[in-house]
């Protein structure tokens, strides 16, 4: 059974700051933030999101532990050394690395969910409640004092169906302590991707004792609840979750996930949803291995 769509759609909230911020090492308090504008709009705490889903009082389980580490520009210049010789003319190439320019913008994005009980939603409505004078207000409150004000820009977002490429479905390879999967989307989404936290020890099959087992009456375990998502904190007890955004013209990605024990089998599992952190409107099936 599909409920009728009440036209809502989730509204994208950029906070644009002139001091050095982040959605990662900084996110107890963009939580804060997300706090704040929920009852500033008078909603339930999860409806403002974060980056990742998470949200006031429940970080999300696929932040990662750190923020990636920015990458001096690199200029390849060439420098024209003519050399005549038996008719040949060399040309020299010579590598130059060149700084960054200096970063005067820090970004936060968060999202506002629409209200999936209502029989109709504005999301204009939404995007000005979540960026006019009084959600600003409501920011400053958190923000001001260490980062000073920002400013906003919101929008609602149109979500694509995503999908698996044809021969983008996620696998699985094992490495020196560590696992590493790969795979492709076939528009830009959000790839999560998750391993057990617990293993399984290899080992080599006892006949003798299989065959004595084989004799007594044996009662087969219930199987476990399968996880449905793996945005919840349900997942999140039982795996290490990361998440990638594959983007027009990157849509491949590949997650590493290390520290794991010789010897040992974990389970993995992988979905892809559309570019909305909180509440997608579209994911794929789950894979698993």
């Amino acid at each position: 059974m599909t409920s009728k769509d009440n036209g809502g759609k989730p509204v994208g909230l950029t906070l644009t700051y002139s001091k050095a911020i982040s959605d990662i090492t900084d996110n107890a308090m963009v939580l804060k933030v997300c706090g704040k504008l929920a009852e500033h709009m008078a909603v339930p705490y999860n409806r403002v999101t974060d980056a990742y889903g998470g949200f006031f009082g429940s970080p999300s389980p696929s932040l990662p532990a750190s923020a990636p580490v920015a990458k001096a520009a690199t200029t390849n210049t060439t420098a024209n050394k003519t050399t005549t010789r038996m008719l040949q003319t060399t040309n020299k190439t010579a590598n130059t690395t060149k700084a960054a320019p200096k970063q005067t913008e820090w970004k936060l994005s968060l999202f506002v969910q629409p209200d999936p009980f209502a029989e109709k939603v504005d999301n204009a409505a939404t995007a000005t409640a979540a960026s006019d004078t009084k959600a600003i207000a409501a920011v400053d409150t958190v923000t001001k004092a260490k980062y000073g004000s920002p400013t906003a820009k919101a929008a609602a977002i149109t979500e694509a169906k995503v999908a698996w490429a044809k021969t983008g479905k996620p696998a699985a390879t094992g490495g020196k302590l560590q696992i590493t999967i790969k795979g492709s989307t076939d528009v830009a989404g959000y790839v999560y991707c998750a391993v057990s936290k617990t293993a399984v020890s290899r080992r080599m099959l006892n006949t003798t004792a299989n065959a004595t087992a084989a004799n007594k009456t044996t009662t087969t375990p219930a199987a476990p609840k399968e996880v449905v998502t793996l945005q919840s904190a349900s997942s999140a007890a039982k795996y290490n979750i990361l998440r990638a955004e594959t983007k027009t013209g990157a849509l491949t990605f590949s997650l590493v996930f290390d520290k794991l024990e010789a010897g040992k089998t974990y389970k993995w599992m992988c979905e892809a949803t559309s570019l909305s952190p909180g509440s997608p409107a579209f994911r794929t099936k789950m894979e698993e291995g």
